[in-house]
């Protein structure tokens, strides 16, 4: 099945329950049906004024696959609606459940830009490892945009989210519970990173030579050791200053 009929009214009042109840639904074949005879065969036999609309009072519309992609031009609105970058547009608009997916989450606050590469990456990751189709995503949209806005605020590093995305994904989860039961919340306090800072320093003697004598590179090493430290948790922002001050021998 993929689509139904939908109604957009406003009405005084309790609904009627006939008002919230669809008589027919779209109904593609699996199989290769380019030429809708599979599509033919259901409106026949279970779509409308058929034998069975008449015994169960509703029915079937036999589709072809074509019918559920979405028109000409999405991808272009995609980029200039939200700001994504052309190819995370061309694989979010692969199909109209993925793009309305995309922008559901971008709807709940966080960037677009955020929203768009959790969604093209992260999440079609863990779709495709499960064999899960987007419809069947344990994260709901707005789940992954709570997620999405923990890691713009700062409250964790996106390595962080990365591995609780995961743990929603498997359990179905919200973050929140989560992060609150693992202890994964960021850590900013410049004292604790400053001695995670000077402990991969001291144990490091080599390496500290080799940048202070030109070599910038192993800068990164520095950042990956206090990082470990920390188990992913400390902001790399404050991680990058506290190093550099350190290294270049300011602080003691």
């Amino acid at each position: 099945m993929i689509g139904s009929q939908a109604l957009h009214a406003s009405v005084a009042g309790e609904l009627p329950p006939e008002a919230s109840r669809s008589v027919e639904v779209d109904v593609a074949a699996m199989s290769n049906d380019a030429e809708g005879r599979m599509a033919d065969l259901i409106d026949g036999s279970i779509g409308e004024a058929s034998m069975f609309h008449a015994t169960f009072g509703y029915y079937a519309q036999g589709v072809v696959e074509t019918t559920a992609m979405l028109p000409g031009g999405w991808r272009e609105r995609l980029v200039r609606v939200h700001g994504i970058t052309p190819y995370d547009a061309g694989v979010l608009a692969d199909s109209r459940a993925l793009a309305d997916y995309f922008e559901a989450v971008v709807r709940s606050g966080p960037r677009a830009k955020l929203a768009a590469n959790w969604v093209a990456t992260e999440l079609l990751r863990l779709l495709n490892d499960a064999g899960k189709e987007i419809a069947a995503s344990p994260v709901s949209p707005e789940a992954m945009a709570e997620l999405l806005k923990l890691v713009e605020s700062g409250q964790i590093t996106v390595a962080t989210g990365k591995k609780v995305f995961a743990k929603m994904f498997a359990s179905g989860q919200p973050a929140g519970p989560i992060i609150a039961a693992e202890g994964l919340t960021q850590v900013s306090d410049a004292g604790a990173i400053e001695q995670w800072a000077r402990e991969v320093i001291a144990a490091n003697p080599e390496n500290v030579a080799k940048y202070r004598s030109g070599n910038e590179g192993v800068f990164k090493f520095f950042v990956g050791q206090v990082m470990r430290l920390s188990r992913g948790q400390a902001n790399p922002q404050v991680v990058n200053d506290t190093l550099k001050r350190l290294l270049a021998g300011k602080g003691g």
